[in-house]
């Protein structure tokens, strides 16, 4: 009888440890002990991708991953339009910075509309990224 006991009790405790609640927890744990591991022992990437990671984690438990890629495509042309007015030497107004802006959002935010308008010939066909003009 104590072995049944025994067996009975560490079910419990299996069934206790294995529920959505503990699981949880073992998850923040190990999320908490990542982090500080990265802030001691990491490079500026890891940093970097720590960041990226949570963002994605974050925007899959709340349903918005395609929000998620569309921000980050935004990061991505935003930078590419500064890195070229860098290596024309160009200093942005904030007029120049904000059509910048808007450009990459539409672009980001909203494909399907920067696609009809590479079909009706605003931008060139087959670009990938936002033209920086300057006035």
């Amino acid at each position: 009888m104590r072995f049944y006991g025994k067996l009975l009790l560490l079910l419990a405790i299996f069934a206790w440890a294995s529920s959505t609640g503990m699981r949880d927890v073992a998850s923040d744990v190990a999320y908490a002990v990542r982090v500080k591991f990265v802030l001691a022992f990491g490079s500026a990437s890891d940093f970097d991708f720590l960041i990226d990671d949570t963002q994605q984690m974050l925007a899959v438990q709340s349903g918005s991953l395609d929000v998620y890629h569309a921000g980050k495509r935004y990061r991505e042309l935003l930078a590419e339009g500064l890195a070229d007015a860098a290596r024309r030497n160009l200093t942005l107004s904030e007029e120049e910075l904000s059509r910048l802006q808007a450009a990459c959002a539409r672009e980001a935010f909203h494909p399907a509309l920067s696609a009809r308008n590479a079909r009706n010939g605003s931008r060139p066909p087959g670009r990938t990224g936002v033209e920086l003009t300057v006035r």
